[in-house]
């Protein structure tokens, strides 16, 4: 509901830009409205990324480069298999971890948590005739 300048709200969920448009908002008013539907949350530092393709696409090494942690082509698969992994119904290989990430902009949020899942590649069969 977004207050206009009376006492009356207006229903704006089902098509928000429709009924600022027709009931021609100002901008301050929008952005009240907007600032107000941020009164009750709280911050959460944790997401799951989980990281999904074909086999030798670069999963691993993405993954890596966001960890900042060195790469060796010629020793691919040996260090993903070092690492501590398990079997989860379809998928041969999972690599299950979590990265702090602490260069948040301006220290606002503070250091984020990420719970990576690094599904090793999958060979996709297809039959024909």
């Amino acid at each position: 509901m977004l207050g206009t300048q009376s006492t009356e709200m207006i229903d704006i969920t089902k098509e928000p830009l429709a009924s600022f448009i027709a009931n021609n908002y100002r901008t301050v008013e929008i952005i009240a409205y907007m600032k107000s539907l941020c009164d009750d949350t709280k911050i959460y530092n944790r997401m799951r990324l989980m990281l999904l393709g074909g086999e030798q696409t670069g999963k691993t090494s993405l993954l890596q480069a966001f960890k900042r942690e060195s790469f060796h082509n010629n020793n691919t698969i040996q260090q993903f298999l070092r690492r501590k992994s398990t079997t989860i119904r379809n998928f041969p290989i999972l690599d299950i971890s979590e990265w702090i990430y602490d260069k948040t902009p301006r220290g606002l949020i503070g250091p984020i948590t990420f719970r990576t899942w690094d599904f090793g590649g999958q060979v996709i069969n297809i039959i024909s005739k």
